[in-house]
């Protein structure tokens, strides 16, 4: 059940999402060629998400399960989404420069809405609110590594960017429904219940090792890796720079979370991979 109290800890990221829409209606209605304004109001709305994100937290050492389990707020959760309200805001000061001439609002507004996912990803403990996440986080992402049209190195690595992020997104998917079909739910903390009793089973080793895949090319891990270089060299640099931090923290993050809440009757399996992966 959905209590009115859960809206006031997802003020940041309501203001993330007010302050992308308010930068596409307001390129819209004055079509004005002043980027520092488009850098401004950016910039500006992350700050005040900042500022609400510590003006409305629970209390130390405690987490607060949101919109029916489908979301937690403690302070792993907090603290990276911070860390991405600050990366997203040098991001955009960043591209001030190199799109002084190219569309500064559209880089401004993808940057807000990968921003929206990522900030999310970070507090998801339920595999449909993480998938949904995930791609909220992505697909600006692609867009940003191909939004300097006339390079076709860009538009290269927009395609190589897409055809890779889609083949993981599918892996992933494929990992939670059989996750799903192991214990009956979506949700991390009660796949952890379940798992306690069959962590041992084959097919939860096979399930576990589909997200590991999937999520181990969103962080670009070792041996999924090898798509990097042709996407960050294709993309303009203060999209390259977003795309080799943001994401990759937030697919990372998750992983964590994963490991050590959901698959946690795992964790050694789990963490004798990572090690190898690392």
């Amino acid at each position: 059940m959905i209590e009115p109290q859960d809206v006031g800890y997802l003020l940041p990221e309501i203001l993330v999402l007010v302050t992308a829409l308010g930068l596409l209606l307001w390129a819209a209605i004055t079509r004005s060629s002043n980027h520092w304004t488009s850098i401004f109001l950016a910039v500006t709305g992350n700050i005040s998400a900042f500022a609400l994100l510590f003006l409305r937290t629970p209390p130390s050492n405690t987490a607060v399960q949101i919109f029916s389990d489908q979301l937690v707020v403690d302070g792993y959760s907090t603290f990276f989404r911070a860390l991405f309200l600050i990366i997203a805001s040098l991001t955009i000061v960043l591209g001030a420069q190199r799109f002084n001439s190219a569309p500064i609002t559209e880089f401004a507004v993808l940057i807000e809405f990968s921003l929206l996912g990522m900030m999310l990803l970070v507090g998801s403990i339920d595999w449909a609110t993480a998938f949904i996440a995930i791609e909220t986080m992505a697909i600006p992402v692609y867009v940003l590594a191909g939004i300097t049209r006339f390079r076709r190195d860009s538009l290269e690595a927009a395609m190589k960017y897409f055809a890779l992020g889609a083949f993981a997104s599918a892996v992933l998917v494929y990992g939670i429904a059989w996750t799903y079909g192991l214990t009956g739910t979506t949700n991390l903390l009660t796949t952890a219940e379940v798992l306690t009793t069959r962590g041992n089973e084959p097919w939860v080793l096979f399930a576990l090792a589909l997200i590991l895949v999937a999520l181990g090319f969103k962080v670009a891990a070792v041996p999924f890796h090898a798509w990097t270089p042709d996407a960050y060299q294709g993309a303009p640099t203060p999209a390259a720079a977003f795309i080799s931090v943001g994401p990759k923290v937030a697919a990372m993050a998750l992983l964590a979370r994963v490991v050590t809440v959901a698959f946690e009757p795992l964790a050694a399996n789990a963490s004798f991979t990572l090690a190898v992966i690392a």
